[in-house]
């Protein structure tokens, strides 16, 4: 399964412990946190990791979900932390350009869901794994809603990236295939040297995202060692899938579906406009919440369970009629 894979240890609260599962009859497995430890009767919300910040929510989080009824359940995709990297194969480039790896990615999260025996279940896609997240709305049938938070469909909105290093960065991982490793290399030495000024950087324009960092700057200290393990062709799949034209996500795709694009109030003028356009070319609803950026989902957990709730009791009406 791919190339070499480094582990590495993790101390962690034992609320938010991952434990590794293997899914039968392969030998691929998955870290998946499980808040509290176990199943414990309520809603399921699962959730993977997004690139950037390979971490589940907070305690607080968590625990205001599990309070309305809810439980949490992150998953590091394969190639992120321990989890088992997909195949080589998967990630030439006119393999990434067809989606093999991101619907290999959603038919395993698809198996785990099977294997967990998750039913009525919240699905939240988190940025750069969105595009895993719409395959797996049409894969299982045991999602009920989709959340797709700071979601990119479709959109030219390179430019509005900051601070300029990073634009530059996203540049040369698009452009150049040399200059992935050399971009993969960069980000990594930066997350090792101080992972919290790494985040700040960019996150500097929303004041949810910030305080949610100064929150949790432990978790950005855990994250910053998570991505040490991430692959350079693991690196390429995200930012391509991301910010490259998706030929699956056509007009009609999400017809049917029971789902939403979030974003947050504090997110760029140009992102919230381009991501209007796309709503409206795919009929999606578009739901705001009152902070955050990248953090959108973790920063605003009173309001991630009104929107739930809102398109739940939505379905429930369009059942009954």
């Amino acid at each position: 399964m791919g190339r070499a894979h480094i582990k590495y240890e993790q101390k962690f609260d034992g609320l938010r412990a991952f434990q590794p599962i293997r899914l039968e009859p392969s030998a691929l497995t998955l870290d998946v946190m499980i808040y509290g430890g176990a199943r414990n009767g309520l809603r399921p919300v699962i959730m993977f990791n997004s690139l950037e910040f390979p971490m589940p929510p907070s305690v607080e989080f968590c625990e205001s979900l599990k309070a309305a009824g809810y439980q949490v359940i992150f998953v590091r995709r394969p190639g992120f932390g321990n989890s088992t990297p997909l195949p080589d194969a998967v990630f030439n480039p006119n393999a990434i350009k067809q989606g093999i790896a991101t619907i290999t990615e959603a038919a395993i999260l698809n198996r785990l869901i099977d294997y967990l025996g998750l039913d009525d279940t919240v699905l939240i896609g988190l940025s750069t794994a969105n595009a895993t997240a719409y395959r797996l709305t049409h894969l299982s049938r045991r999602i009920s809603f989709s959340m797709f938070a700071a979601p990119i469909i479709q959109q030219n909105i390179l430019e509005v990236f900051r601070p300029d290093w990073f634009q530059a960065m996203l540049r040369q991982i698009l452009t150049s295939r040399s200059g992935v490793s050399a971009a993969t290399m960069g980000f990594k030495f930066q997350l090792r040297r101080n992972p919290l000024s790494f985040y700040q950087q960019f996150m500097r324009k929303s004041a949810g995202d910030l305080a949610y960092l100064r929150n949790n700057s432990s978790d950005a200290e855990a994250a910053g060692l998570s991505l040490q393990s991430a692959s350079t062709m693991s690196v390429l799949h995200d930012i391509s899938v991301t910010l490259m034209p998706d030929g699956v996500i056509s007009d009609r795709y999400f017809e049917g579906s029971n789902s939403v694009l979030l974003s947050g109030s504090e997110t760029m003028q140009d992102w919230q406009s381009a991501l209007h356009s796309e709503a409206d070319r795919l009929g999606l609803p578009v739901e705001y919440a009152p902070r955050g950026d990248w953090f959108v989902v973790q920063s605003c957990p009173d309001e991630i369970v009104a929107i739930i709730e809102k398109y739940s009791s939505r379905a429930s009406m369009r059942r009954s009629l």
